[in-house]
């Protein structure tokens, strides 16, 4: 039987959690697929552990609680992965935990996935336009363009046409994971910092040629919390993060 590890990192999510598991229920097929849930505790410091001890009562996963004692998305991705790939699962999912993807088609896109043999995945959200403010959509938009000219014009991907470069919903082969999280040659040149994770998975696929599949995921907008990201601080930082990178991407193919 196929070992899916799903991985929800979070950092007070006291109104979203429980929904969020209860939500994974219904998007995964647990008579076809090992199902392992690491639900990674970003120094969360309101409800959220009460939630998930709640919902662990009658719980349909083999569920996994992992602390961390560095604040943000990337840190605690970094900080755990090693304990992750410790239950060696065929294929880890990565969603953010605030039950705003509805990743209906989920147990087909597995499929897909392992039957293609491809490497990541990147979920791309539907309707984003009618879910998100105008500055949230317009800076979508030129982060799409910056790696999709990217992967065109330096590493000659043509395949890879980013429509939502920023989704916090992947898919990663267990080979890709531990070359993205423990692979210390690349971490030390563009190891990302909160928020940036995302741009740093578009860039590691481009520069690794991995085979991304794109998929469509079902999105609503966040109502009973309020978003971690910023929208100015958090863009500047990841434009900042995304440009650096070019830079070092370029000097190293000038240097070839």
């Amino acid at each position: 039987m196929l070992k899916v590890g799903v991985i929800l990192p979070f950092h007070n999510e006291q109104c979203d959690i429980y929904n969020q598991l209860k939500s994974l229920e219904k998007y995964i097929d647990r008579d076809k697929y090992n199902v392992c849930v690491f639900l990674l505790d970003n120094l969360s410091s309101d409800s959220s552990l009460s939630e998930i001890k709640f919902y662990s009562i009658c719980s349909k996963f083999n569920l996994n609680l992992i602390s961390n004692e560095r604040l943000g998305k990337s840190e605690v991705l970094f900080d755990c992965a090693e304990k992750i790939l410790n239950h060696n699962c065929h294929i880890y999912i990565l969603s953010d935990a605030d039950n705003t993807y509805l990743p209906h088609d989920l147990n087909t896109v597995i499929e897909n996935f392992v039957a293609n043999s491809y490497d990541i995945g990147c979920g791309e959200r539907l309707d984003l336009r009618l879910k998100h403010n105008f500055i949230n959509v317009f800076g979508g938009w030129v982060f799409n363009k910056i790696f999709s000219l990217e992967s065109q014009l330096i590493f000659q991907r043509k395949d890879l046409v980013f429509k939502d470069s920023l989704s916090g919903f992947r898919i990663f082969s267990n080979n890709v994971f531990k070359r993205i999280f423990i692979n210390e040659d690349f971490q030390t040149k563009i190891k990302p910092k909160g928020f940036e994770i995302e741009a740093y998975f578009n860039l590691i696929t481009m520069e690794l040629n991995l085979k991304n599949l794109f998929f469509n995921v079902d999105y609503k907008k966040r109502v009973s919390s309020t978003s971690k990201l910023k929208v100015f601080r958090d863009g500047y930082s990841i434009l900042k993060y995304s440009l650096k990178c070019y830079w070092i991407i370029v000097k190293k193919f000038q240097n070839k």
